[in-house]
């Protein structure tokens, strides 16, 4: 509901509350001032009810708003986040692939020289 259905709501609620006042004076001429002050005090007491209750459903309905725009930015944010470290993850894997197949070019480069001298090749140096 907009705010133009609670001003509707409203509008309308006092117009049926004045038809019915002017139905009752018009109907009991011979009502008394207590009554009839009755009547007015008890449609004045409604119409505080209803702007009160109104005033409560839209500050309700502003919070949920509020608490949904934040939802959705922390939703944003984790999955943002999710993105960020599933990117990470896959250089990651891909570094460790290239890794060892430089690793395994290196055990094959050596196998060859092997082959070619029959001598193994020294891995540190001694002095």
């Amino acid at each position: 509901m907009g705010q133009g259905d609670y001003l509707a709501d409203a509008w309308e609620k006092e117009e049926i509350a004045y038809i019915i006042e002017r139905e009752l004076i018009i109907s009991a001429p011979h009502m008394t001032k207590a009554i009839f002050r009755y009547v007015k005090l008890k449609a004045t007491i409604d119409s505080w009810e209803t702007k009160k209750k109104k005033k409560e459903k839209h500050k309700i309905e502003r919070a949920q708003a509020e608490l949904d725009k934040r939802r959705a930015k922390y939703i944003k944010s984790y999955n943002d986040k999710i993105t960020r470290i599933e990117v990470i993850a896959r250089r990651a894997r891909e570094q460790a692939d290239e890794d060892k197949k430089q690793e395994e070019f290196e055990v094959k480069e050596k196998a060859n020289k092997i082959r070619l001298t029959g001598k193994i090749p020294a891995t540190c140096f001694c002095f």
